[in-house]
C-alpha cells in the first residue's frame, strides 16, 4: 500500500488537472446579499466577489499589473498573495499597515498638511474610528481561504508556515457555509520529528504530536495571542497577530470566531517542550463561540484558559471547565487579577480550588498579574512553558488526522472533490503496482 505522502502528494497533481478544466466553468458563485450582507459587502470592498468560491488562482495574484502610487482597496487581498508567495515575512502586518496608509493618507509632500492633519484642533475635533476604517488582516486571510483554489491554500498555508505565521484551521460561518476544518492546506507542510536513530519526516496533520490550545473568557486586558507567541519564542516574533502588532486593534468584522494554528518543533539545542506539539488559539471570547470552544476541547491535549479572575465565580464557565475535566483534559488557566491585592486573589484561588477538588492534578493556575502590577513577560513564560511541559505526555501517538473523528465539524476533506481526488490517486498507484508486480 502506497505511503500518505505519495497518495497525497498525487492527490494533489490530479486536483490542478481538475483546476484546468474548472477554468472553462463559471467564474464565481451568486452571492445571496440578503442573507449575508456583510460578508458579500466584503468580498466586494476587497475586490474577490466573483472568486468565491474557491475560485482564485495562484495566476490571478502574480498576473503583471500597472504599478500604482495609490493602491485600492480591492488590491490589497492580491498583494497579500504576491508577497506570502515570495515569503515576505512582514507581509501580513507591516505591508498590509503601508498599504493602508497610502490608500487613506494624502501622498501630498506638502509637510504643512501633513502636521496640521496632526494638530491638538484636528484632534479634538476627530470623530472617526481609525480601527473601523482599516482592515484586520484576519479578515483578509479568511477571505483568501475561502476564495482560493485548493491548490492556491496549500501554497499560502506553505509559505504562512515558512514566515512562522499563524495559519487558519477552524474557520467560522462563512455566508451559508457551516463552521469548517482545514485539512487539505495543512497537507503542504512537512515536519521533521526526531527518533532513536535519527530522524523521520511526515506531513503535518499525519505526524504525531501534543495539542495545546489558548482560548479566553470574556475580555480580559492581558493579550492572550501576544501571550501565545511569548511561549512559543524566546526572540520574541508575532506569529499571532496581536494589539501590538500594525492592525492589531482594528476591529474583526467576519473572522471572530475563527481558529488559527502553528506549531513548536523541539530542537537539538533548545527543547522548551520536549514533543512536537500544535498550538490551537481561538479568536474572540471561548463563549460567544460554542461550537469552535468544543470542536477545539475535543481534540486538544491541554487547554490553557486567559481570562479575569471574576470568572472564575460564573456559571457558564464552570460548567465547561467540569465537562473538560470530566472528559480528562488538562487545563492551566492563565489569570488576570489586576485590580485585586493580593489577600483577595488569595482567598478567591483557594475558594476555587475547593470547588474542584476532584479534579485538582488536571488543574494548573498562573496569574499573569496582581494588585496593580503585571508580571514581568520572562516570568510569566518561564513558569506557562513549565506548566505546559508538565502537562505533557511522555509519548506522543495521536495525529490531527486521527483525532479530527472526534470532533463533530465539517472537515473540508470531506467534500468530494477531495474524495475524488483520493480515490483517483489510489488507482493510478494501484496501476503502477500492478505493473512493478508484473516486472518482478
Amino acid at each position: 500500500m502506497a505511503n500518505e505522502w505519495e497518495l497525497w502528494t498525487l492527490s494533489s497533481q490530479i486536483y490542478v488537472l481538475d483546476e484546468g478544466e474548472q477554468e472553462l466553468k463559471d467564474f464565481g458563485t451568486p452571492i445571496q446579499d440578503d442573507t449575508c450582507s456583510s460578508i458579500a459587502e466584503f468580498l466586494k470592498l476587497i475586490g474577490l466577489e466573483k472568486c468565491y468560491p474557491n475560485n482564485l488562482q495562484l495566476m490571478d495574484a502574480l498576473k503583471i499589473r500597472t504599478p500604482t502610487t495609490s493602491p485600492e482597496l480591492k488590491d490589497i487581498a492580491l498583494k497579500f498573495v504576491e508577497n506570502i508567495v515570495m515569503v515576505n515575512c512582514n507581509c501580513r502586518d507591516q505591508m498590509l499597515q503601508d498599504l493602508m496608509n497610502n490608500k487613506f493618507n494624502t501622498t501630498d509632500d506638502n509637510r504643512d498638511d501633513e502636521e496640521a492633519m496632526y494638530s491638538l484642533e484636528n484632534i479634538l475635533n476627530d470623530t472617526e474610528d481609525e480601527n473601523e476604517a482599516e482592515i484586520n488582516p484576519l479578515d483578509i486571510l479568511l477571505v483568501l481561504f475561502k476564495c482560493s483554489s485548493p491548490m492556491l491554500k496549500q501554497i499560502i498555508t506553505n509559505k504562512l508556515f515558512m514566515c512562522k505565521l499563524a495559519i487558519p484551521f477552524i474557520l467560522p460561518n462563512f455566508k451559508n457555509e457551516p463552521i469548517e476544518i482545514c485539512l487539505w492546506p495543512f497537507r503542504s507542510i512537512i515536519l521533521e520529528s526526531k527518533v532513536h536513530k535519527g530522524s523521520i519526516q511526515d506531513m503535518s496533520v499525519e505526524c504525531a504530536c501534543e495539542i495545546v490550545s489558548f482560548v479566553r473568557i470574556g475580555r480580559p486586558s492581558v493579550s492572550k495571542s501576544k501571550l501565545v507567541n511569548e511561549v512559543l519564542n524566546d526572540q520574541y516574533h508575532n506569529t499571532f497577530s496581536n494589539r501590538d502588532c500594525p492592525l492589531g486593534t482594528s476591529r474583526r468584522k467576519i473572522s471572530d470566531g475563527i481558529v488559527e494554528a502553528t506549531w513548536y518543533i523541539p530542537s537539538n539545542k533548545l527543547a522548551v517542550l520536549k514533543n512536537i506539539s500544535m498550538f490551537l488559539n481561538l479568536r474572540g471570547d471561548a463563549l460567544e463561540h460554542d461550537a469552535q470552544l468544543h470542536g477545539v476541547s475535543q481534540i486538544t491535549d491541554i487547554l490553557v484558559m486567559v481570562l479575569d479572575i471574576n470568572n472564575l465565580e460564573d456559571k457558564s464557565f464552570m460548567v465547561f471547565l467540569k465537562e473538560m475535566l470530566n472528559s480528562s483534559k488538562c487545563v492551566l488557566l492563565a489569570i488576570n487579577a489586576f485590580q485585586n491585592n493580593r489577600k483577595d486573589v488569595r482567598e478567591r484561588i483557594k475558594n476555587f480550588t475547593k470547588t474542584i477538588a476532584n479534579y485538582r492534578r488536571l488543574v494548573n493556575i498562573c496569574i499573569l498579574s496582581k494588585d496593580g502590577q503585571m508580571r514581568s513577560s520572562f516570568n510569566t513564560k518561564t513558569e506557562m512553558r513549565k506548566a505546559i511541559a508538565a502537562m505533557m505526555k511522555e509519548n506522543v501517538d495521536e495525529s490531527v488526522y486521527s483525532r479530527i473523528s472526534k470532533c463533530k465539524l465539517k472537515v473540508d476533506e470531506d467534500d468530494v472533490i477531495y474524495r475524488n481526488a483520493r480515490q483517483n490517486a489510489l488507482n493510478v498507484l494501484k496501476h503502477f503496482q500492478k505493473k512493478n508486480r508484473k516486472r518482478q
